[in-house]
This record gives C-alpha cells, structure tokens and sequence, in this order.
C-alpha cells in the first residue's frame, strides 16, 4: 500500500503502473523509485524453466516405418508360399472329385470307389464303382475301368446296365442318372453276377417277394418269405395270386441239375 501524497488515504499499488489516483481527493501521487523497484520484484513472475528439448535423430522418422513394412511384408510371403505350395501328385489315371480336367476325360478317384468324368472345366462323379474290381487304370494309366457290378440305390451313373445291390436282395438298372431298383431277389441265391465275354450275366432269383416288389417279366413266379400266398408279376409288380392256407403252403423248389426252379402253393381251394 502507498499513502496519498495529499490526504494521506492508502492507495493500492498493484504494479501496472507507477502513478495512483487518490480515490478521495483525486490526488495524483508518484511512487517513489525504491518502492516501485520493491512492487516490481514482488509482482513480476519468474519465468518457468524447462529442460531442454531432446531431439530425435531423423534417421528414426524412416527406419521405424521401413522396418515395419519388411516385417508385414515378410509375414505375407511366408503366407502365400505355405498357402500356394503344390500338394502331392496324384497318379497317373487318378484325381480328385471336383478338381479341374488338365486334359482328362476320365479317371479314377484316388479312393478307387468312383470313376470320373470331365464336364466343363471339372472332373465330376459319374460311376460309383463298388464292385470288387473298383476303378482302375488300363493302358497304362491312358484308360480307367470300373466295377459297377455292385451298387446302392440312387448312386450316381451313366450306363444303360444293371447292378446288384450291395446287400445282395435287389437289382438295379440305370437310368442314366441314378440307380434305381428294379427287381426284388430275395430267393436262396439272391443277386448275382457272373463275368461274361461282354462284361458280366447278372441273375436275379426273384421267387421269394413281396408284394408290391418290382419285377421284369411279366407270369413270372414267386412265394412270400413266410410262404402263406404265392405272387404274380403284371405290370413290374408282384401281387398275390392265391393264399396258400394248405399244409405245404408255398414252396420254392430249384432242380439243380437243370438250374430250373418251381413255385407251388398248396391251397384248399
């Protein structure tokens, strides 16, 4: 505080300016140099010291985001050559379902259960090979063969032929798409297949059926398997013909020397 230099009031001095006004007889008093120097010293603040700023070499700015870049990009290599890296060849004459021709027209699956066909630009499935031969190569691997002498229903083919079941009850015939069954063989000898000069003879025994079972030629005869009717093929079906409620009720007999077989059907009737 600094007196007025006339009525002797406090005046503030808060160190902007070295001249005060009385703010009662609006006097104006100087403040002496010592005083001034004295308020200067108290209000005038102390600049802040700081420690000096590092510098960062600028070879950092580059070789930070170079190294970076050499890392990712080795990472991406490695990548691709695991992912691009050929797989094992298969052998000649054989491929994998789905995968692209190269030049084939057919081959053989690598699980030997199927023969393959090009469509397009992909070999697909076109045979289902079961028979105890499977698929196999001929010519020297220029070729494939396959056994389709044995088949499920609705398996994939394209031949106009017929099969025997895998279980041995029933024959299928191709219908240039599928497997479909045909003709139930559920007699003693079942579905066989014999190898012939044009391939395979396949033989159905037919005898035992039931009803409503497909069937190939029409008159032909057959016992149910707990031998109370007997059963006539009309129209690609077996249906009942006589209920054999005598003793013997009905009978399937084969004469193996003339490989001839017979169906009677005791009745009371």
């Amino acid at each position: 505080m600094v007196p007025c230099s006339q009525c002797g009031a406090p005046l503030d001095a808060d160190g902007t300016t070295p001249i005060l006004t009385c703010a009662f007889c609006h006097q104006k008093t100087v403040i002496p140099d010592d005083v001034w120097r004295r308020i200067r010293t108290r209000q005038t603040p102390v600049p802040a010291q700081f420690p000096p700023a590092t510098r960062i070499p600028m070879w950092i700015y580059f070789a930070v985001p170079a190294g970076i870049v050499l890392v990712v990009g080795a990472i991406v290599w490695g990548v691709r050559r695991m992912t691009s890296a050929p797989g094992p060849q298969a052998p000649h004459g054989f491929a994998v379902a789905n995968s692209a021709c190269d030049g084939k027209r057919a081959a053989c699956s690598l699980d030997k259960g199927a023969m393959l066909e090009c469509d397009g630009d992909k070999l697909v499935v076109a045979l289902m090979c079961r028979g105890p031969a499977q698929c196999h190569t001929v010519d020297q691997g220029d070729s494939v063969s396959c056994d389709y002498t044995r088949a499920e229903e609705n398996d994939p083919c394209n031949v106009s032929d017929s099969a025997c079941s895998m279980d041995a009850k029933s024959e299928l015939r191709c219908n240039g798409v599928k497997w479909v069954r045909s003709g139930a063989c559920k007699g003693p000898d079942g579905c066989t297949t014999t190898p012939s000069d044009k391939g395979f003879t396949l033989s159905c025994d037919d005898h035992v059926a039931d009803p409503g079972d497909p069937c190939l030629a029409d008159d032909r005869w057959a016992c149910t398997p707990d031998g109370t009717r007997s059963l006539r093929c009309a129209r690609g079906s077996f249906l009942v013909a006589t209920v054999c409620d005598g003793p013997k009720g009905c009978v399937v007999s084969k004469n193996r020397a003339t490989d001839q077989t017979t169906v009677a059907c005791d009745s009371k009737k």
